[in-house]
């Protein structure tokens, strides 16, 4: 008896593994969204290189895998394009997806997301409740009038991995990836090029809580809060092994913010500039085994401009300049570059 639930066990998983079909784009479907559309749980949509204008692709709720055809060879992910053509949001979830729903190997561009309140991204939007899997994805050329040039996630929790988030804007919040009231796992991604009022590469907004683990976040550009990275209005922020260069910002150049914390470990904080906080700005939290290094504040705080609730250890600061407090000026001030925020 037990032999024979046995195998009809393995026949029916046999059975449902075969059920899975694959749909090719362009060959079988000549639309991304026409494929998911004749999909269902389990199975792929396959996206050969080429360019695809389409936007407001909707994954409908499906626990699918749409991707392009090799996503660990760059030179196909960049031959594989989306393009919104400046008509929507190019990929939606918006129907309580996880991380079985999703989107590999694909380059993104072209979206463009208006002032409204549906808080859309330029390249994709993640809607309360959902939480896909993007991988090995290209976002780059998207534009929001709001928040989340990249990508805008809103009660969401998504998980992204090996993507480049690149030369994407924002009016306001995130120019590459916006977080609001979300829970974010960034991991082994480069964000660079991107700009936002608040948080040129990355801005988490109103209690979230993102994570990043061996990431680049290079030459973003803030007007206001963190040229690289910004947190306000009590959110979090956990960096572990990354590298924050070469931003800019008026307060905050690799990373800026209020009312929220960052807990940094083995992290490199080199090369940002800002009017305040060359570093960092108004960030309480934990600093541990980081390094800061060629830091530069016009006024205050070549490495890091805080008000208190700080606490570092093993942490190395060299070649950190500030045009006033914690800057050349001060000799000892000036090698730790720390200066309380203005």
């Amino acid at each position: 008896m037990d032999r024979a639930i046995l195998t009809a066990a393995g026949v029916l998983a046999l059975a449902g593994q075969a059920s899975a079909l694959t749909h090719i784009v362009p060959t079988d479907f000549a639309t991304i969204q026409g494929a998911i559309d004749a999909s269902a749980d389990g199975d792929t949509v396959l996206v050969l290189p080429g360019t695809y204008a389409e936007h407001d692709i909707d994954f409908g709720g499906r626990a699918i895998v749409v991707r392009g055809s090799a996503p660990a060879d760059p030179r196909v992910v960049a031959a594989t394009v989306v393009d919104g053509a400046a008509q929507g949001t190019v990929f939606w979830f918006r129907s309580y997806e996880d991380t079985t729903s999703v989107l590999e190997g694909l380059t993104i561009t072209g979206g463009f997301a208006e002032i409204g309140p549906e808080s859309r991204g330029g390249g994709i939007t993640c809607r309360p409740s959902t939480g896909p899997l993007i991988r090995r994805c290209h976002l780059r050329g998207n534009v929001s009038q709001g928040h989340g040039g990249g990508m805008a996630c809103f009660l969401a929790a998504p998980v992204i991995e090996e993507c480049r988030i690149e030369n994407n804007s924002a009016t306001d919040e995130g120019g590459g990836v916006m977080c609001d009231w979300s829970s974010v796992s960034i991991r082994r991604c480069w964000l660079g090029g991107n700009r936002a009022w608040n948080g040129g590469a990355l801005g988490a907004f109103w209690e979230s809580s993102v994570e990043l683990v061996d990431c680049v976040i290079a030459d973003n550009v803030a007007d206001y809060y963190g040229g690289g990275i910004s947190a306000t209005f009590e959110s979090s922020l956990a960096l572990t092994r990354c590298t924050v260069r070469d931003n800019s910002a008026e307060r905050g150049g690799g990373a800026g913010g209020y009312d929220s914390s960052a807990m940094l470990q083995e992290c490199e904080i080199a090369s940002n500039a800002a009017r305040s906080g060359g570093g960092l700005y108004g960030l309480s939290g934990t600093f541990t085994s980081s390094r800061f290094n060629d830091n530069h504040a016009e006024e205050d705080g070549g490495a890091y401009a805080g008000s208190g609730g700080l606490t570092m250890s093993e942490c190395w600061f060299e070649g950190n300049v500030a045009g006033d407090y914690g800057g050349r000026s001060l000799p000892m001030v000036g090698r730790f570059g720390w200066a309380p925020a203005s």
